[in-house]
């Protein structure tokens, strides 16, 4: 079986080096024909010296580059699809430009995709501990599922989806460019997999892992990601199901989020005093909570957010 691993990528140098350094000799120890894709998402060719530089060093790798100076996350994603298409590959993985692939990903991952009867395979993605992390974040937790549970949708930081699956009559099905600038677009193209009859399961041992960076770790940045992820969650069950079941889904957690939000606040005060670490981490577990609680309403009288028109990291 042939994989396209496939990384959409704009204006970060730094991590798709080091995501391609992790998983390039991977491909090339298997020796099963798989390919690397990568579409630069940018008005100008600025990663081709670094692709060129990768093609001269894996010789025996082939290294698909492609060009799409349209921007918008899922025009790129959609131009992956096209590229594995064209290479013949029998499956596709999806990873993120400033993900790290573990030691073994690559074969776990075509293990989980021969043993498990699954259209989309997808895995943990963890995020190791900053020697920096603020004392009102928590330190992230390490996904924990049984391997081979089955998931309602997926994203594409760490995903293996069959080819077959574009095979009329859904030759057609694509990532929504609509959604160019608001991010989740890829828990959407899932959610609709899923709704056509589609599985999605979970592999355990098909790791990658991110880096957080500085600018993840302020709290407007956590704030920020809470309230675009609530907007874009109501947009998200509206497009599936329509307004009234989105308003259904949204509503109650909205409620909850905000009261929940209120009294976390309210007693983070005096927790302060007395447990400094803890109580600035129920600050921010209340102040995320309102955040998101935010988000649900401008999802339901406005307009999801457009986060990624521009790109962080380096």
């Amino acid at each position: 079986m042939k994989i396209c691993v496939s990384v959409c990528t704009r204006r970060r140098p730094k991590m798709l080096t080091d995501c391609l350094n992790s998983i390039l000799p991977q491909i090339r120890d298997a020796n099963c024909g798989d390919a690397m894709a990568i579409v630069e998402n940018d008005t100008e060719q600025r990663a081709r010296t670094i692709i060129d530089d990768f093609a001269t060093r894996f010789p025996a790798v082939q290294i698909l580059y492609v060009h799409e100076p349209d921007l918008g996350i899922p025009i790129a994603r959609n131009r992956c699809i096209e590229t594995a298409r064209t290479h013949g590959a029998d499956w596709m993985a999806f990873i993120d430009d400033d993900e790290v692939a573990e030691p073994g990903w690559l074969e776990a991952m075509r293990r989980g995709a021969r043993e498990l009867n699954a259209d989309v395979v997808t895995g943990p993605v963890f995020a190791p501990v900053p020697p920096d992390l603020p004392i009102w974040m928590a330190p992230p937790k390490r996904k924990t599922k049984p391997r081979g549970q089955l998931q309602t949708t997926a994203g594409t930081s760490n995903t293996l989806l069959r080819m077959s699956w574009f095979d009329p009559p859904r030759q057609d099905f694509r990532f929504d460019e609509s959604l160019r600038f608001t991010g989740g677009s890829d828990t959407d193209f899932f959610y609709r997999l899923t709704d056509m009859g589609g599985t999605i399961v979970w592999v355990d041992d098909a790791v990658l892992s991110e880096e957080i960076t500085e600018e993840r770790l302020s709290f407007a940045w956590q704030l920020k990601r809470a309230h675009r992820t609530a907007a874009n969650n109501y947009w998200s069950q509206r497009k599936r199901r329509g307004v009234g079941y989105a308003l259904s889904q949204t509503v109650p957690k909205a409620a909850g989020r905000f009261a929940g939000g209120v009294a976390q606040l309210v007693v983070s005060v005096p927790v302060l005093a007395v447990a400094r670490r803890h109580g600035a981490r129920l600050m921010f577990k209340g102040a995320k909570a309102l955040a998101s609680a935010a988000g649900s309403v401008q999802g339901i009288f406005g307009s999801p957010p457009n986060p990624y028109k521009t790109t962080t990291g380096g």
